[in-house]
């Protein structure tokens, strides 16, 4: 393992140590052993397994459709060629 100065990298290091060792089935559960991996590490929920939301969020997709239009095929491969001018004006 790798030795790091920079304190989140710490932090993360002793939240998958303590990982390792428990079993995590839910979000609460997850929360618990982010509590107790570290007295610097602190769960933030942004949500509840139930759907409630602690955060506000927007339907991106909606709100900028009159913006901008749909690009088909986006999560496909495509592949780019740029030609550069032989003679530049």
């Amino acid at each position: 393992m790798l030795d790091t100065k920079f304190a989140p990298d710490w932090c993360f290091g002793l939240l998958k140590q303590a990982f390792r060792r428990h079993a995590v089935s839910s979000l609460q559960e997850m929360a618990s052993v982010v509590n107790g991996s570290a007295s610097v590490n602190v769960a933030q929920l942004v949500g509840e397994a139930d759907g409630t939301s602690y955060v506000s969020v927007r339907d991106w997709q909606s709100y900028l459709s009159s913006s901008f239009r749909l690009l088909l095929g986006i999560k496909q491969y495509h592949h780019f060629r740029f030609d550069i001018p032989a003679v530049i004006p």
